[in-house]
């Protein structure tokens, strides 16, 4: 849990108003980083947790629902945040500004990539595992 709270906190980072597109590019690679890294302990785990008790399963699985359930609000915000800097870019275009939203709509359209790309490889681990996830979920 602790760990998903890390991985959110390194994807909200990527996501910082008016940082530098270079500093934007790092700290987004930092969050890919710690995603990539989290995605491989979280393996780990669900290895060592296939022979815990269908209670403490059932635990689990109610834990990632509540983590995927997150994870799309997440999701949505960011969509929303780079909905609103489109807009604000096309209302308001002054030179130095331009450089500085483009930097941010970059920062956003990684962050969001690297969340659909992290939803998708749950998904796939979900199904592959067989447990029976909600529609809404997926």
């Amino acid at each position: 849990m602790a760990t998903a709270l890390a991985l959110l906190l390194s994807l909200t980072a990527a996501v910082r108003v008016g940082a530098d597109p270079a500093a934007g590019r790092a700290e987004a690679q930092a969050a890919r980083n710690a995603a990539a890294g989290w995605l491989r302990l979280e393996g780990d785990q669900r290895e060592a947790g296939e022979s815990r008790s269908p209670e403490t399963r059932m635990r689990q699985q109610s834990l990632e629902w509540q983590e995927a359930i997150r994870y799309r609000q997440l999701l949505q915000d960011q969509e929303r945040d780079l909905q609103m800097s489109r807009r604000q870019e096309r209302t308001r275009g002054a030179p130095g500004e331009a450089a500085r939203i483009q930097g941010r709509l970059m920062e956003m359209d990684a962050a969001q990539q690297q969340q659909r790309l992290r939803m998708r490889m749950e998904r796939t681990g979900r199904t592959r595992d067989g447990v029976s996830w909600p529609r809404t979920l997926r």
